[in-house]
């Protein structure tokens, strides 16, 4: 019925004030009238309003790359925006034209699709405002200030203060985890605020001082903590306070467990001369590596007024291996030093080597010469070997000795005539050892100064040159012999006769004067033999008598025996040289002499006639 009317109606002329008017079909889909090939009016859409949050508007506003971006993307369905001065509103505007290839199609969805655009941007953005109590404000946001944006331009963090509040704005695939990360830091810290409030402190400080270092070296603040999470263990040795720190629940908990761990403490105690030494940083160090590699925990200290120390451990078993390296750890050195060393350690030299050896091992090493006659060494015991070496090495080579070479008479006399040159030699050829020999006529003897070895080696070679001397005895008896010897003459002949034969001479009674070491060669006159209780007998045979009566047959001087009755055989030659002429002579002073004389000859001498 309807498109019959309308039929009619296009059928029939109109007018319309006078003036014929065409009537034609419009088609809505098409946008113009029947047979209507001619474009339509373009009839631009009105600017509408799109509401918009602060935050957003805010973070776009503050961000080139995103507002380019959106009014780019609005530019496509021929938009513009207008940025709101105040409020939450954008709006939008429409930039159709008649330039535009179907305008008038665009314009009629125009709104449409740009409120679809507008929609579809803002949908990428997230945001979030997480509210903070005022009492955590400054905890949460000094957390925040640490935290590292990857991608500052995608992301926004708003802090207000005033609000208490926490914002995130910002690119979805960035802003989702910042704002997880923001919210976990949120609850940490709250949930740290409530168990402060239950948190409490206690302090310890009834402990002694080598117990609470015991607590360290059993690593008891680690071990509480790592069983312990909320708890916080501190041990203050300069107070000698044990502070711990907690919920009240755990720091009851670490109360027990550490008056259970003192009970087990053992100690025992040592008597050392070095007790401030083992408390020294390097020497504290070296012990405690050397328990841990015995897998032994440890803590000393001396023990006042006293020398000893005092060692404790976690425990008793293991206390004796404890003390055991720790007392042999230190070894203490004491010297006693002749008068000859005491003059060595207080000279440069012994400045040197102590400088030496103190750059060398350090800590490790005291050396104490204060108390005279006394040099105290304590090292540890991995530096002991070399310092003990060091100071023999050192005591060998610097200290210097004095010692006399005591000889007869006449065997000085030789060696200080004839071959004093060698002598000298022996000291030039021992020069390292500071060796240094000189004559000493009051004494008749060598002395030998240098070296403890050097004077050992220095006598060994006078020793050996002395052994080169020979000793021959001969009897002279003539008449008048003595009293030569006594005149001038008798010495200068001897005098002449030792200086061209390289030899001394000297008579028995010379010999009975000489108190020094003889180190030659004898040979032994059978007539001169020594035996029993009266020297200078020679007991051949003897026999009982009567009664307690006894006979002897010896040789020897008449004069010097003990006895009751002398038998003597006549002299033939009437020197009266032995038997009762002899003993006449002597008792009677008769105008006879004899003398007995022994040279003294170096081996090359020649031989010479008597």
């Amino acid at each position: 019925m309807i498109f019959l009317a309308v039929d009619e109606v296009l059928s029939q002329p109109h007018k319309l004030g006078g003036q014929s008017v065409e009537v034609r079909r419009y088609i809505a889909c098409l946008a113009k009238a029947e047979g209507d090939s001619v474009n339509r009016r373009l009839h631009v859409p009105e600017p509408f309003q799109f509401p918009i949050t602060k935050l957003k508007l805010r973070f776009l506003k503050s961000s080139d790359v995103h507002n380019k971006a959106l009014e780019t993307q609005m530019n496509m369905c021929h938009s513009s925006i207008v940025w709101p001065e105040t409020g939450d509103m954008l709006q939008i505007n429409c930039t159709l034209s008649t330039a535009v290839k179907d305008c008038v199609k665009l314009a009629a969805t125009w709104k449409d699709d740009a409120e679809k655009n507008l929609r579809d941007f803002f949908e990428t953005l997230e945001e979030k405002m997480i509210p903070v109590l005022s009492d955590l404000w400054d905890s949460i946001t000094k957390k925040i200030s640490e935290i590292t944006i990857e991608q500052p331009q995608a992301v926004a963090v708003v802090l207000s203060k005033k609000d208490h509040q926490v914002s995130v704005v910002g690119l979805k695939d960035v802003a989702v985890p910042l704002i997880a990360t923001l919210e976990t830091i949120c609850k940490d810290v709250q949930e740290e605020a409530d168990k402060q409030k239950q948190m409490t402190k206690q302090t310890v400080d009834n402990f002694e001082l080598i117990e609470t270092r015991m607590l360290l070296a059993d690593k008891f603040p680690s071990k509480m903590e790592e069983k312990f999470k909320d708890t916080k263990v501190r041990i203050n040795q300069n107070k000698n306070e044990i502070v711990i720190e907690g919920l009240q629940s755990e720091v009851n908990q670490v109360l027990i467990e550490m008056y259970k761990m003192k009970s087990t403490f053992a100690h025992k105690e040592f008597p050392t001369q070095a007790k401030d030494f083992f408390m020294t940083k390097t020497v504290k160090d070296y012990i405690v590596k050397k328990l841990k590699n015995s897998q032994l925990s440890a803590v000393w200290e001396p023990v006042p007024s006293r020398d000893s120390l005092l060692v404790m451990t976690s425990n008793k078993p293991v206390l004796d291996r404890a003390c055991t390296i720790i007392q042999q750890s230190v070894l203490v050195d004491t010297r006693v030093l002749n008068p000859q060393m005491s003059s060595v350690v207080h000279g440069d030299k012994w400045s040197d080597i102590e400088m030496r050896l103190k750059e060398k091992h350090g800590e490790k090493l005291l050396i104490d010469t204060s108390e005279p006659g006394k040099a105290v060494i304590v090292t540890t015991d991995d530096v002991h070997k070399d310092v003990q070496e060091s100071m023999r090495s050192f005591f060998q080579q610097n200290t210097m000795y004095t010692e006399n070479v005591q000889l007869l008479k006449p065997v000085y006399r030789l060696i200080s005539k004839h071959h004093w040159p060698e002598v000298q030699h022996i000291a030039t050829d021992l020069h390292s050892d500071h060796v240094r020999i000189t004559l000493n006529d009051s004494k008749s003897s060598l002395e030998i100064a240098g070296t403890e070895s050097g004077i050992n080696k220095a006598k060994n070679k006078v020793k050996s040159l002395i052994g080169k001397v020979e000793k021959r005895q001969h009897n002279i008896s003539k008449p008048g012999l003595g009293d030569f010897m006594k005149s001038q003459k008798g010495p200068e002949m001897i005098a002449s006769v030792e200086q061209s034969t390289f030899c001394t001479i000297s008579s028995s009674d010379d010999d009975k004067e000489s108190e020094g070491e003889d180190f030659t060669q004898y040979e032994e006159d059978t007539d001169l033999y020594y035996s029993g209780s009266q020297p200078g007998v020679n007991i051949r045979a003897t026999c009982s008598g009567y009664g307690e009566q006894s006979l002897v047959v010896a040789f020897g001087d008449m004069s010097e025996m003990k006895v009751d009755a002398v038998v003597n055989t006549a002299d033939d030659k009437l020197n009266l040289g032995g038997g009762l002429g002899k003993c006449l002579k002597i008792k009677g002073r008769l105008n006879f002499n004899f003398v007995k004389v022994q040279l003294f000859l170096s081996k090359h001498s020649s031989s010479i006639g008597v």
